[in-house]
């Protein structure tokens, strides 16, 4: 099972008022995808100390894409996880969102300002996502039959 939903997109407000432009992004995806990373279910932002989360909490691998105007992160399931998804996703399975954590160089990232995204998170939780175009964050559920 995956989960796949656009989380940023170019020269566009995010969910925080920031605008990214696709170079920065270009960059960001390069550099989150160079270590295995994995999705966190739960709650958005996540309590307590991101790099020190429980285990439980991790649903599966996320791997970053930019196709020149948005960013798409894809959340494939661990073997192990797949039941983790399933109820992650069953709570609201015509709404869940997946949600970067990203940590700016400053807070003039309009200007040329870097940022990194450090953690994916997946949540059924009401999410106030600003302007940001109404399909952003919204998964696609892709069931894997075989």
């Amino acid at each position: 099972m995956k989960l796949k939903a656009k989380i940023y997109k170019a020269d566009t407000p995010n969910a925080n008022g920031y605008i990214y432009p696709a170079d920065v992004l270009e960059k960001a995806v390069a550099e989150y995808n160079k270590k295995q990373r994995y999705a966190l279910g739960g709650e958005y932002p996540p309590d307590g100390n991101l790099n020190d989360l429980p285990v439980d909490k991790m649903l599966g691998e996320a791997k970053l894409e930019f196709d020149g105007e948005y960013v798409v992160a894809t959340v494939e399931a661990l073997n192990t996880k797949t039941a983790a998804i399933k109820e992650a996703v069953s709570g609201c399975p015509d709404n869940i969102k997946i949600m970067p954590i990203a940590q700016v160089a400053n807070e003039s990232v309009n200007a040329d300002g870097g940022m990194s995204v450090s953690h994916i998170v997946c949540t059924c939780q009401d999410v106030d996502v600003g302007d940001a175009e109404e399909d952003m964050y919204i998964a696609q559920v892709i069931v894997d039959e075989s």
